[in-house]
């Protein structure tokens, strides 16, 4: 794709794969060949994008339970569709108690971001993610109750337009807060 956009590539929900194998996760020499031609990777705080989760089957039943709830959301009045996102997040709840599962950290997300700037440095965005799905990630959730980065948050989000200079500004942060990590 990349030889035939005129346009950088952004590569969402993505990760390292060098730092943890999955399929959604992206090799070093692609990340590489990215950063070259301009392009944005936006490290994804999805829980197994960034460790092994075993497979739970009942979890996984009841949860494509769960989601079946949102299906129609484009056809619900603003009130039946906060009405359907509240009883999936207090599902959401209950479920991760009935069937626990291992957690990613905040230390486990930056492990992918350091590993991409360390790979291509700063002109390479490795951001963090954007939109709602970054609240509910677990690596948000550690962070989130981090008291070394009660306010950190709001320098790492990139903005929605997703811009290159954005993004360039974004991965300057991230290599910023990465080397006063070093000291």
């Amino acid at each position: 794709m990349m030889e035939v956009s005129r346009s950088p590539i952004i590569l969402s929900h993505s990760g390292c794969r060098a730092v943890h194998d999955h399929p959604r996760n992206i090799d070093d020499a692609r990340i590489k060949k990215l950063a070259a031609a301009g392009g944005t990777i936006q490290v994804n705080s999805y829980n197994n994008y960034l460790i092994d989760v075993p497979p739970d089957p009942k979890r996984d039943k009841a949860r494509g339970a769960l989601y079946g709830k949102l299906e129609n959301l484009s056809n619900m009045t603003p009130a039946e569709a906060a009405g359907a996102m509240r009883e999936v997040a207090a599902g959401m709840k209950a479920l991760d108690a009935k069937y626990p599962q291992p957690r990613a950290t905040f230390e486990t997300y930056m492990s992918h971001v350091t590993h991409a700037l360390d790979l291509v440095g700063p002109n390479m965005s490795a951001s963090a993610p954007t939109g709602t799905a970054a609240a509910a990630s677990p690596a948000w959730k550690t962070w989130r109750r981090s008291p070394k980065s009660p306010n950190a948050w709001s320098s790492w989000v990139i903005p929605r337009h997703n811009s290159p200079a954005s993004g360039r500004q974004c991965a300057a942060r991230a290599e910023a807060a990465h080397e006063a990590r070093k000291v």
